[in-house]
């Protein structure tokens, strides 16, 4: 009974701390006052941009009028990604290496250094409760993308594909 008991104990404890080890600084629920989750229809400023056909379709947008500026930062475009008319992830865009060198010292500044899980590529993620955090360098285009994510709303879209394969096993098979 006592090992059973420690067993219990020492499983509750290791989660515990995996749940705490994916927080990182700062961490936000959105964007420029725009929270994750938050209907389309909420921001009638948005003008549409582009839709990518992944997880059944992702529709960004960009605010008229932007201020294309992150601190002191000059930026070249942001835009606003909505799945199931819900915002769900912001793409903040630097062109040149001297813009996304400025935009890498303002993020790390704000949310820590994150992770870099390739030495060899310029890339940093930072993984959250409510937020994840994406920040790479493109050489081949010249620009830098920092990408902030909702977590809840990327497990609902992984959750989607999953039940449409799932559902596509039950036809062919």
């Amino acid at each position: 009974m006592r090992k059973i008991l420690f067993f219990s104990l020492l499983v509750c404890s290791i989660l515990s701390l995996c749940d705490t080890s994916f927080a990182y600084e700062n961490e936000p629920n959105g964007f420029r006052g725009m929270k994750w989750g938050t209907p389309l229809d909420s921001f009638p400023t948005l003008k549409h941009f582009e839709t990518v056909k992944r997880y059944g379709g992702i529709e960004y947008y960009k605010k008229k009028e932007e201020v294309l500026k992150l601190g002191d930062v000059k930026l070249f475009l942001i835009k606003y990604g909505f799945w199931h008319n819900k915002f769900y992830e912001v793409e903040i865009w630097a062109q040149g290496e001297k813009d996304w060198r400025a935009l890498k010292d303002l993020v790390f500044a704000k949310f820590g250094e994150g992770n870099k899980p390739d030495k060899d590529v310029e890339e940093y993620i930072w993984n959250g409760v409510i937020t994840n955090l994406r920040f790479s360098y493109l050489d081949f285009m010249d620009v830098g993308m920092f990408t902030m994510t909702s977590v809840e709303i990327k497990k609902q879209m992984e959750e989607q594909v999953k039940q449409k394969a799932k559902e596509g096993t039950e036809d062919g098979f």
